[in-house]
């Protein structure tokens, strides 16, 4: 992070505005820099200042001099409120190829080839790392070049110096949201973390090397959308990407596994949660005499599950079985609805087993990405653990598969 003075001189200092807007944040920062490098106070000072002066470079610079955008080589990425800095023939050609309804809060800009990118981010307002999200049809980007081809993105990066996006007038965040981002951004360059910067874009990267060691309580669980109801008989159509078409013809490895660690009793009821449209697990559970009940709003019809639900809600269910399906929801609010809803199923002497597939060529990397059939969170049984425990107050991983017993009511 070194800077010359002289650079650090042509932008005016922020410093005083910023230790205004949050001193208690910004006494915490230069602690940090002092602490990782032995300086004094007026030393971290200096180089807080340095450091500030260089993110206020990395802003693009317009003909009249104003700063806003992110300047990457080749391409500046700027807030919607932002757009008017743009050739305005240009944004009104491309914002014409535009799909109908296409919401956007980022845009873009190849200079070199004036192709421009409408990005969607739908928590951009909020967020400190906002994040580009797809829509229900899997698509967070839509780039039109001069001559109106249209090209469509899956990336689900997130934004780090969301403040540089943006002028230092810009109202987008809130009052003083500017100043919130700038300490946001000198809090985690100066918390010592020594990350790869390669990979901070990454969601599951980020919030495991960068924000874990900056003391952040752990982002919230999304609640699930106010007229969910715990059991309902058809697919709820609020998740981004259905997991539908995940559903697979095999007995689920999940047979063997319970043989192994505790065996199937005869003459019990096993709640299968997303047990998809097809009928192997439930045949092959019956060689041992466990009836089988399949639960998926996503894969059977209303009647069915009306018919599942009132054989295995509240407690009638010995044994609950989620095979391979809280690795396909990319949704945390959807995942946590799976899991209260086994919790609700199974009896309270009862045990719940959660099969966790890592994934492919990506697996266990944790770099969540779409497949032919939808989502994959290419993350280890490990990583669901907190989630599931937030409804058992007993959660144990057994390689790909997580045990699961006393379920909270």
């Amino acid at each position: 992070m070194k800077i010359s003075v002289c650079l650090a001189a042509k932008l005016p200092s922020n410093l005083p505005q910023l230790a205004h807007a949050n001193p208690q944040l910004y006494a915490k920062i230069l602690a940090q820099i002092a602490a990782h490098h032995g300086q004094d106070a007026a030393t971290a000072t200096a180089n807080l200042e340095r450091l500030l002066a260089k993110l206020e470079a990395s802003r693009y610079r317009w003909l009249d001099g104003s700063r806003a955008g992110k300047a990457m080589p080749g391409i500046v990425y700027l807030g919607r409120s932002e757009e008017w800095r743009l050739p305005q023939p240009l944004l009104a050609a491309a914002k014409s190829h535009l799909p109908v309804g296409w919401s956007y809060a980022v845009v873009a800009w190849r200079k070199k080839t004036n192709k421009l990118h409408f990005v969607r981010v739908p928590d951009w307002d909020t967020a400190t790392e906002p994040q580009r999200q797809p829509n229900s049809s899997g698509v967070s980007s839509v780039g039109v070049t001069t001559t109106g081809t249209v090209s469509t993105s899956r990336d689900t990066q997130i934004y780090h110096h969301k403040w540089q996006f943006v002028s230092d007038s810009s109202t987008d965040f809130g009052q003083g949201g500017v100043e919130a981002s700038k300490l946001r951004s000198l809090l985690w360059l100066t918390a010592g973390t020594n990350d790869d910067y390669t990979r901070i874009g990454r969601a599951d990267y980020w919030q495991s090397h960068v924000v874990a060691k900056l003391g952040d309580p752990p982002p919230p669980v999304q609640p699930a959308p106010p007229n969910l109801e715990l059991w309902p008989l058809t697919a709820p159509g609020a998740q981004l990407v259905s997991s539908a078409e995940t559903s697979g013809n095999r007995p689920a490895a999940t047979f063997k596994l319970v043989a192994k660690f505790g065996g199937w009793r005869p003459n019990t009821i096993n709640a299968d949660l997303g047990g998809g449209k097809y009928n192997e697990f439930t045949k092959k559970l019956a060689t041992v005499g466990v009836t089988n009940v399949i639960y998926d709003p996503y894969n059977r019809s209303s009647e069915h599950n009306r018919a599942a639900v009132a054989a295995i809600a509240n407690g009638k269910a010995h044994t609950v079985t989620v095979n391979n399906v809280l690795n396909v929801i990319r949704e945390p609010w959807a995942r946590d609805h799976l899991v209260r809803q086994a919790a609700n199923a199974l009896s309270p002497t009862g045990t719940a087993y959660f099969l966790i597939y890592a994934g492919g060529l990506r697996g266990g990397t944790g770099f969540g990405s779409y497949t032919s059939k939808g989502w994959q969170h290419n993350r280890a049984a490990g990583a669901y653990k907190a989630e599931v425990e937030r409804h058992f107050d007993t959660v144990r991983v057994r390689g790909k598969l997580i045990t699961a017993t006393n379920p909270k009511r």
